[in-house]
C-alpha cells in the first residue's frame, strides 16, 4: 500500500531466508499472468538469483542456493516451463520465439547512433551493449561487472575479466579475454571500456543503475533502446543506415556474438560453450583442466574482435612508440584522464592509447574527444596544441606496422611497413577478406 517503489534493497536477507522461495514462485506466476514470455520469466528469475548471490551471499541460508544452485530453484524453473507449455497447448500457440540474432553490422549501426547521441548515458549504453557481445553474456550478468575484476595482460594485449558470474548457471568464469577490434573503434570493447571508465571514472561497478536514464533494469533498458532505435532512428534515417535486423532484443546480442565466432573454422564449439558459460559445468571443468583458459578463450576473443587468425593479431602500440620527448607529457595526460580510477598505470596507458588512435575520426564535439582535450590541457597551449593529432597518427602507424599483415591493405596508413614473415603466415586468411 506504500507509494514508495519496492526494490531488492527493501527486502532484508532474513525475509529472503524465511519466504524467498515462496516470493519467487509468486513473482514467476505474476509475470506469466502479465503476459511475459517464458524466456523473459526465466530471465527475471535468473536475475533475482544472481542479485541475491551477489549482494547477500554471506547472509543467505545455505538452503537457499547450496553450491549456487538449489534443488527447489531447478524445480521452480521446471514448473514455470511446464505451466507455459500447458497454457500454449490449450491455446494452440508456440511456447516462445527465439530472439533474432544481431549481426556485427547491426551492432555497428546501433553503436554509431549512440555515438551520435553524444552524452555520458549513451557512452554507458554503448559499453554495456558492446561488452555483452564480446562476453557472450546474458544482459542480467552485466550488473556484476566491476573495475576490480579487470586486469590487463600486456603480453597478449588483452583485458582479462576475472571471476565473471554467470546468472543462469551460477558458474564463475575464471578469465575472459577481450582484445582491440581489427577495423572498427566504434565496436571495439577496449575503446568502449576506456570511454566508459574515463567518463564515469568514480564508479566501481561499471553498470550500476545511475548510468542509465531510466529506472528500468539493464535488460528492459536495452530492449527500450532497441525499440527507440527502430521507431525514432531507422524510420527517419533508413536510407542512410541501411538494413537493420528487425525485432532485436537484449538476448539478440548474446546470440549474435556466438554466431559470429562460430562461423570461424578455427574456433571449437566447446571453446564457445566455455566462453558463454552455457549449462555444461561438469564438461567445462574437465575442459579447463585439460587445456587451460588462455589457450582456448583468447582465440575466441580475437575472432570476436575481427581478427582472421585466432592465434595472431591485436597487438597494441606502447607509449615508448611515441617520440621520447613526448612520452612524459603523454603519461601526464594518462594520469589526469583516469585520476581516481583504481587500475594500474600500464592498464590506464593502454586505454588512453586506444582512445587516442582514432582521435582524427571523432566529431569536434564528441564527449570522449572533449575528455582527451581536457586531460592534455595542463600547460601552455603551445605545449599541447596539435599533439593529440600527432600522437594519433603516430600510434595508428605503429598499430598498422604491428598488425598490418592481418588487415585489408586499403585501411593501412601509407607508411605502414609489413614484416614479410607475418604476411606469409596469414596470406590464406586475408585472401577471403
Amino acid at each position: 500500500g506504500d507509494d514508495e517503489q519496492l526494490s531488492f534493497e527493501h527486502i532484508p536477507a532474513t525475509k529472503w531466508n524465511k519466504d524467498g522461495k515462496k516470493m519467487m514462485g509468486l513473482f514467476a506466476d505474476y509475470m506469466r499472468r502479465e503476459g511475459l514470455s517464458l524466456s523473459a520469466n526465466l530471465g527475471y528469475c535468473s536475475a533475482i538469483k544472481t542479485h541475491l548471490l551477489h549482494k547477500m551471499e554471506n547472509e543467505l541460508n545455505e538452503g537457499m542456493f547450496p553450491g549456487g544452485k538449489g534443488i527447489w530453484y531447478t524445480q521452480l524453473r521446471s514448473n514455470i516451463t511446464k505451466t507455459y507449455i500447458e497454457a500454449c497447448s490449450k491455446s494452440n500457440t508456440a511456447v516462445a520465439e527465439h530472439a533474432p540474432q544481431m549481426t556485427e553490422e547491426d551492432l555497428l549501426l546501433v553503436v554509431s547512433v549512440l555515438i551520435d547521441t553524444n552524452d555520458v548515458y549513451a557512452v554507458a549504453d554503448r559499453c554495456v551493449l558492446v561488452m555483452q557481445w564480446y562476453l557472450l553474456g546474458r544482459i542480467s550478468e552485466m550488473y556484476n561487472l566491476s573495475l576490480r575484476q579487470l586486469t590487463y595482460n600486456p603480453e597478449v594485449c588483452a583485458v582479462v575479466i576475472k571471476d565473471f558470474l554467470r546468472g543462469k548457471t551460477s558458474h564463475v568464469q575464471n578469465e575472459i579475454h577481450v582484445l582491440i577490434h581489427r577495423l572498427h573503434w566504434q565496436i571495439c570493447p577496449l575503446h568502449a571500456l576506456a570511454s566508459h571508465i574515463a567518463t564515469w571514472k568514480t564508479m566501481e561497478t561499471l553498470f550500476s543503475e545511475e548510468v542509465f536514464t531510466s529506472n528500468k533494469t539493464i535488460g528492459s533498458h536495452l530492449n527500450s533502446l532497441f525499440n527507440d532505435f527502430y521507431t525514432r532512428v531507422v524510420n527517419e534515417r533508413n536510407s542512410e543506415l541501411g538494413c537493420v535486423t528487425p525485432g532485436l532484443t537484449s538476448h539478440s546480442v548474446r546470440r549474435g556474438g556466438l554466431n559470429k565466432a562460430n562461423k570461424h573454422p578455427g574456433i571449437s564449439l566447446q571453446w564457445l560453450i566455455t566462453r558463454g558459460g552455457w549449462a555444461m559445468e561438469g564438461l567445462m571443468t574437465i575442459f579447463n583442466y585439460l587445456t587451460g583458459t588462455v589457450e582456448t578463450d583468447l582465440p575466441v576473443g580475437r575472432v570476436l574482435a575481427g581478427w582472421p587468425d585466432p592465434q595472431r593479431g591485436g597487438r597494441i602500440p606502447q607509449v615508448t612508440d611515441l617520440p621520447i620527448e613526448d612520452q612524459p607529457q603523454f603519461t601526464s595526460m594518462v594520469t589526469t584522464l583516469f585520476a581516481g580510477v583504481d587500475l594500474t598505470l600500464a592498464f590506464k596507458t593502454m586505454l588512453t592509447i586506444v582512445l587516442v588512435m582514432p582521435y582524427g575520426e571523432y566529431a569536434d564535439n564528441y564527449c570522449v574527444k572533449e575528455r582527451l582535450d581536457e586531460a592534455i590541457q595542463q600547460g601552455r597551449k603551445e605545449e599541447w596544441d596539435g599533439k593529440l593529432t600527432k600522437w594519433s597518427e603516430s600510434l595508428r602507424s605503429t598499430f598498422d606496422n604491428l598488425n598490418g599483415a592481418y588487415m585489408p591493405t586499403n585501411v593501412l596508413s601509407k607508411d605502414a611497413v609489413l614484416l614479410a614473415s607475418d604476411v606469409h603466415s596469414v596470406q590464406t586468411s586475408i585472401a577471403t577478406d
